[in-house]
């Protein structure tokens, strides 16, 4: 199997692209987007196409929450870390009814190490275990 493949969403650009670099540096394959929208668009076809979903809750366009419900519908085996800035993190259950979702207090506590740890799907280089 090759390398985990993430579809990451965070508007900001200059996070996006931090996460992205820091990601990528420990051998994961990162797909941006900037906005829900986008990510709407890289999530379609038959296949989902992403082992797992980073995600800013305050997105433009189709918010994180949209976006969560929206990959749910497809393929409700795939880990989302759900990251926000805002004072009050979201939970899990703001964000999925079912699924494997789970949070980060900041922008600033997401490193591989921290998606690895809490995230797991059977895919090479993720531990055995799930946060919910």
């Amino acid at each position: 199997m090759g390398a985990v493949r993430v579809l990451l969403v965070e508007d900001d650009a200059d996070i996006n692209q931090i996460v992205a670099t820091h990601l990528a540096r420990h051998g994961m394959e990162c797909t941006q987007a900037f906005s829900g929208s986008e990510a709407r668009l890289l999530a379609s076809g038959d296949v989902f196409p992403f082992d797992i979903v980073v995600s800013d809750l305050m997105l433009p366009g189709l918010n994180g929450e949209e976006l969560v419900s929206l990959i749910r519908e497809r393929d409700a085996r795939v880990p989302i870390i759900v990251i926000s800035a805002a004072r009050r993190p979201p939970t899990a259950s703001t964000c999925s009814s079912s699924g494997r979702t789970t949070t980060s207090p900041s922008r600033s506590t997401l490193t591989s190490s921290w998606c690895a740890s809490r995230c797991s799907c059977g895919i090479a280089g993720l531990p055995a275990r799930v946060a919910t």
